[in-house]
Protein backbone atom coordinates (compact mmCIF):
# COMPACT_ATOMS: atom_id res chain seq x y z
CA UNK A 1 0.00 0.00 0.00
CA UNK A 2 2.83 2.40 0.77
CA UNK A 3 4.05 2.10 -2.82
CA UNK A 4 0.64 3.18 -4.07
CA UNK A 5 0.52 6.15 -1.71
CA UNK A 6 3.98 7.16 -2.90
CA UNK A 7 2.85 6.90 -6.52
CA UNK A 8 -0.26 8.94 -5.75
CA UNK A 9 1.82 11.71 -4.12
CA UNK A 10 4.32 11.68 -6.98
CA UNK A 11 1.51 11.76 -9.52
CA UNK A 12 -0.21 14.70 -7.83
CA UNK A 13 3.08 16.60 -7.64
CA UNK A 14 3.83 15.86 -11.30
CA UNK A 15 0.36 17.02 -12.43
CA UNK A 16 0.61 20.27 -10.48
CA UNK A 17 4.10 21.00 -11.77
CA UNK A 18 3.23 20.23 -15.41
CA UNK A 19 0.07 22.36 -15.23
CA UNK A 20 2.08 25.24 -13.78
CA UNK A 21 4.50 25.10 -16.72
CA UNK A 22 7.50 23.32 -15.22
CA UNK A 23 9.31 20.58 -17.05
CA UNK A 24 8.76 16.95 -16.19
CA UNK A 25 12.39 16.51 -15.24
CA UNK A 26 12.21 19.59 -12.99
CA UNK A 27 9.09 18.22 -11.33
CA UNK A 28 10.74 14.84 -10.72
CA UNK A 29 13.90 16.44 -9.37
CA UNK A 30 12.02 18.70 -6.96
CA UNK A 31 9.82 15.93 -5.56
CA UNK A 32 10.54 15.34 -1.89
CA UNK A 33 8.97 12.84 0.46
CA UNK A 34 9.26 12.47 4.22
CA UNK A 35 9.75 8.71 4.35
CA UNK A 36 12.86 7.92 2.36
CA UNK A 37 12.90 4.33 3.65
CA UNK A 38 10.01 3.57 1.31
CA UNK A 39 10.76 0.87 -1.30
CA UNK A 40 9.06 2.87 -4.03
CA UNK A 41 11.12 5.96 -3.15
CA UNK A 42 14.35 3.98 -3.52
CA UNK A 43 13.15 2.60 -6.86
CA UNK A 44 12.25 6.13 -7.95
CA UNK A 45 15.72 7.44 -7.02
CA UNK A 46 17.41 4.52 -8.81
CA UNK A 47 15.30 5.10 -11.91
CA UNK A 48 16.01 8.85 -11.89
CA UNK A 49 19.74 8.16 -11.52
CA UNK A 50 19.54 5.65 -14.38
CA UNK A 51 17.76 8.18 -16.57
CA UNK A 52 20.36 10.86 -15.77
CA UNK A 53 23.56 8.89 -16.20
CA UNK A 54 23.31 5.30 -17.32
CA UNK A 55 20.51 5.24 -19.86
CA UNK A 56 22.62 4.27 -22.85
CA UNK A 57 24.85 1.73 -21.10
CA UNK A 58 22.59 -0.26 -18.78
CA UNK A 59 19.18 -1.83 -18.71
CA UNK A 60 16.38 0.05 -16.99
CA UNK A 61 16.09 -0.88 -13.29
CA UNK A 62 13.25 -3.17 -12.26
CA UNK A 63 10.28 -2.23 -10.12
CA UNK A 64 8.49 -4.10 -7.35
CA UNK A 65 5.05 -3.71 -8.91
CA UNK A 66 3.61 -3.69 -12.39
CA UNK A 67 1.74 -0.46 -11.69
CA UNK A 68 4.96 1.37 -10.76
CA UNK A 69 6.64 0.09 -13.90
CA UNK A 70 3.77 1.33 -16.07
CA UNK A 71 3.83 4.71 -14.36
CA UNK A 72 7.52 5.22 -15.03
CA UNK A 73 7.04 4.17 -18.65
CA UNK A 74 4.59 7.06 -18.98
CA UNK A 75 7.06 9.41 -17.26
CA UNK A 76 9.80 8.20 -19.59
CA UNK A 77 7.61 9.07 -22.58
CA UNK A 78 7.20 12.55 -21.15
CA UNK A 79 10.92 12.94 -20.62
CA UNK A 80 11.40 12.01 -24.27
CA UNK A 81 9.20 14.93 -25.32
CA UNK A 82 5.69 13.50 -25.65
CA UNK A 83 2.73 15.09 -23.84
CA UNK A 84 1.70 12.99 -20.85
CA UNK A 85 -0.61 15.16 -18.75
CA UNK A 86 -3.77 13.32 -19.84
CA UNK A 87 -2.13 9.93 -19.28
CA UNK A 88 -0.89 10.93 -15.85
CA UNK A 89 -4.33 12.21 -14.84
CA UNK A 90 -6.02 9.01 -16.01
CA UNK A 91 -3.35 6.94 -14.28
CA UNK A 92 -4.40 8.59 -11.01
CA UNK A 93 -7.73 6.79 -11.32
CA UNK A 94 -5.93 3.47 -11.71
CA UNK A 95 -3.87 4.17 -8.61
CA UNK A 96 -7.01 5.05 -6.65
CA UNK A 97 -8.68 1.83 -7.83
CA UNK A 98 -5.70 -0.19 -6.63
CA UNK A 99 -5.74 1.60 -3.28
CA UNK A 100 -9.45 0.88 -2.87
CA UNK A 101 -8.85 -2.77 -3.77
CA UNK A 102 -6.13 -3.12 -1.12
CA UNK A 103 -8.30 -1.37 1.48
CA UNK A 104 -11.14 -3.77 0.66
CA UNK A 105 -8.80 -6.75 1.12
CA UNK A 106 -7.77 -5.46 4.55
CA UNK A 107 -11.38 -4.81 5.50
CA UNK A 108 -12.28 -8.38 4.55
CA UNK A 109 -9.64 -9.66 7.02
CA UNK A 110 -10.86 -7.43 9.84
CA UNK A 111 -13.68 -9.64 11.24
CA UNK A 112 -11.27 -12.54 11.69
CA UNK A 113 -8.69 -10.35 13.38
CA UNK A 114 -11.31 -8.92 15.73
CA UNK A 115 -12.40 -12.43 16.77
CA UNK A 116 -9.22 -12.85 18.83
CA UNK A 117 -9.99 -10.13 21.42
CA UNK A 118 -13.61 -11.21 21.42
CA UNK A 119 -12.73 -14.80 22.28
CA UNK A 120 -9.94 -13.96 24.73
CA UNK A 121 -11.46 -11.08 26.68
CA UNK A 122 -15.13 -10.39 26.07
CA UNK A 123 -16.53 -13.93 25.96
CA UNK A 124 -15.02 -14.99 29.34
CA UNK A 125 -16.49 -11.88 31.02
CA UNK A 126 -19.96 -12.60 29.68
CA UNK A 127 -19.59 -16.22 30.72
CA UNK A 128 -18.70 -15.07 34.24
CA UNK A 129 -21.69 -12.72 34.34
CA UNK A 130 -24.04 -15.48 33.29
CA UNK A 131 -22.62 -18.40 35.26
CA UNK A 132 -21.54 -16.44 38.39
CA UNK A 133 -24.98 -16.08 39.99
CA UNK A 134 -25.91 -19.62 38.95
CA UNK A 135 -22.78 -21.09 40.56
CA UNK A 136 -23.28 -19.08 43.75
CA UNK A 137 -26.82 -20.48 44.08
CA UNK A 138 -25.59 -24.01 43.47
CA UNK A 139 -22.85 -23.60 46.13
CA UNK A 140 -25.39 -22.28 48.65
CA UNK A 141 -27.53 -25.37 48.12
CA UNK A 142 -24.61 -27.77 48.60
Amino acid sequence: MENLVFLLKLNAHLCIEIESGRSIYGALSSFKINSQANVAFREYKEWLHWFDHLQQNHLEPGFSSHLTENYFQIVKEGLCGRPILDKVKSFELEIMDQIELQIQKELNKLPYILMVPLILFIFPSFLTLILGPLLSEVLKIL
